[in-house]
């Protein structure tokens, strides 16, 4: 069963332009990658984050020109002409530094997949925005709907039990279960998407509203435990007392997570103890 992952763009802005470097979005991409599941990235949620982050950067960047020219301008102070051509090449720099960046987990620095958008039939699209205008909840977006659209149609692809063939072997492999986060409470309340989840006969879809929720809800969240703590209170004496005790023990320390600058570290040897049996 493969437990997939799509974050809203809210959650990345509530992370903030350093989210490959907060520790709750590095733990989500850890236990998916220890686990059978992946975080996935929606085509809208890239396009819309990368637009918030350019008219951020743009604004800085046209202030930066503007404060330059104005000490060009002064005939006491020596400055280069070329300020605002450098300016603007590393705005475009910085814009599909911030692209690549999202679309790269953390840990290992590897291409995320893509939830495409799908192709929304222009009746039903009609249909929605006349009946949100209806609705009560004014500050629903066509966004919201083409997101929640794409969410559901790979849900439905999902939702079903699948037997792969290979040689005379056959491998069955359960349906996937997908979880959509976002600080939109629309997307779980909303009368008009809530609609088209019963259309779609969608069960093995979850709308939870942060990552720790979902860490949590998986046994994978204690706030108090840092890297920091782990390297700490976890050391190379710690790890050879424990094989030498019991060599079953040895996969509790083998994890992706860990294969980080293995190659840097010093290798350390020990010999196993013989046991009476």
């Amino acid at each position: 069963m493969g437990n997939y992952i799509v974050l809203d763009t809210s959650i990345y802005r509530e992370l903030g332009l350093k989210f490959n470097e907060n520790l709750d979005y590095k733990n989500l991409h850890a236990f998916t990658m220890n686990t059978d599941g992946e975080v996935l990235l929606s085509d809208i949620v890239v396009e819309e984050f990368s637009n918030y982050y350019e008219t951020l950067i743009t604004s800085k960047t046209n202030s930066y020109i503007k404060a330059s020219k104005d000490l060009i301008r002064d005939p006491y102070f020596n400055s280069p002409k070329e300020i605002e051509n450098g300016a603007n090449k590393e705005l475009l720099k910085a814009i599909e530094n911030f692209r690549s960046t999202l679309q790269k987990d953390p840990i290992h620095n590897l291409r995320i997949a893509i939830v495409r958008p799908t192709l929304i039939n222009g009746l039903e699209l009609t249909k929605f925005i006349l009946n949100s205008k209806e609705s009560k909840d004014s500050n629903i977006q066509i966004r919201d709907y083409l997101i929640w659209d794409s969410v559901l149609n790979f849900a439905r692809r999902e939702n079903e039990e699948r037997i792969t063939k290979i040689g005379r072997r056959k491998i069955k492999s359960d349906k996937g279960i997908i979880t959509f986060i976002t600080k939109d409470k629309g997307f779980g309340e909303n009368e008009i998407f809530q609609n088209l989840l019963k259309e779609y006969k969608i069960n093995n879809l979850e709308v939870l509203s942060s990552i720790p929720q979902f860490l949590e809800k998986k046994g994978f969240y204690f706030d108090f435990i840092t890297s920091e703590l782990i390297q700490e209170k976890i050391n190379s004496k710690r790890i050879l007392k424990d094989l030498s005790k019991d060599i079953g023990a040895l996969l509790s320390y083998v994890s992706e997570r860990y294969h980080k600058n293995c190659y840097e570290k010093e290798i350390e040897e020990s010999e196993i103890e013989k046991g009476d049996g």
